[in-house]
């Protein structure tokens, strides 16, 4: 694949002057992440003898970090 110069040209980039404009962005990365950790989870953690009380604290720990990371913005 070979980008001339006139091609560069055309490439524009919007940087974001606020947070705000970064939070969908941001939203999207934690929601990949999340789904991620979740998957971790059901598969290694929730079939294991882990407690079903420190199965919840769990799932309340990655609630309360999703909130606190969005709630900055």
């Amino acid at each position: 694949m070979d980008i001339s110069t006139k091609d560069i040209n055309n490439i524009r980039l919007v940087i974001p002057t606020h947070l705000n404009e970064l939070k969908p962005d941001i939203e999207i990365i934690i929601n990949k992440n999340e789904e991620i950790i979740k998957k971790y989870l059901e598969r290694h953690i929730y079939t294991s003898a882990i407690s079903d009380s420190d199965k919840q604290t769990l799932d309340t720990i990655l609630a309360k970090h999703r909130k606190t990371i969005l709630d900055a913005f």
